[in-house]
């Protein structure tokens, strides 16, 4: 792949990238309970390059475990954010099953799918998605174990990264919603459904 985007004499040079990245996602050590551990399975934890190099691999997995299949001709919508694929299926049941045991039996291993489905309604990611009238709405999911735990507003971080934090959540609501006018009832107001009820974030919610 790098042969491929970085051609020529570019600085630092492929095999030094290959390198680097190496040591990083093979010396990923670290310490719990004040005991030292090392990673030895998976992509490297918290690292920065962590959600680059998972793309790179699941973008290769697509281009040949998945368009390259016979039943993605029964796939309407396709869309991945890492490795969570939300997917429309237009096939039968034990197409979509053949589909999903295929997929998780390629010669990579270290990729193991699950799978939920439904002919109706669906979560994927902080949206669930349902068709109403022929169409496809989408609405605010959070997991039941969501404690809506955010920064304490006391903190020594600067303003202006508290006050970007009940605005992203008010940006994403707005995002997530299809129906806007269900953001103002009284379960889904943003102060509340995001845990902004407490001042001073219901303030700084409040002006943005």
């Amino acid at each position: 792949m790098l042969n491929q985007h970085r051609k020529g004499n570019v600085n630092p040079s492929n095999k030094s990238v290959l390198e680097l990245l190496k040591l990083v996602l093979t010396c990923n050590n670290f310490e719990f309970d004040g005991k030292h551990y090392k990673q030895i399975r998976g992509t490297a934890m918290g690292t920065k390059v962590a959600p680059t190099f998972a793309n790179i691999f699941m973008g290769k997995f697509e281009n040949d475990y998945v368009y390259t299949h016979p039943l993605y001709s029964k796939v309407l919508i396709w869309l991945r954010f890492i490795d969570d694929i939300f997917f429309i299926f237009t096939g039968t049941l034990d197409e979509l099953q053949q589909f999903f045991d295929d997929l998780n039996h390629t010669r990579l291993k270290s990729i193991q799918f699950t799978m939920d489905y439904s002919r109706h309604k669906i979560n994927f990611l902080d949206t669930t998605i349902k068709i109403e009238n022929g169409c496809l709405v989408s609405t605010l999911y959070t997991k039941p174990t969501d404690s809506h735990s955010y920064l304490l507003y006391e903190s020594c971080h600067p303003k202006h990264i508290m006050a970007s934090i009940p605005y992203s959540g008010k940006h994403s609501l707005f995002s997530v919603f299809e129906n806007k006018k269900n953001l103002y009832t009284l379960d889904r107001f943003p102060h509340k459904r995001h845990g902004f009820s407490k001042l001073p974030y219901s303030k700084a919610l409040s002006n943005n």
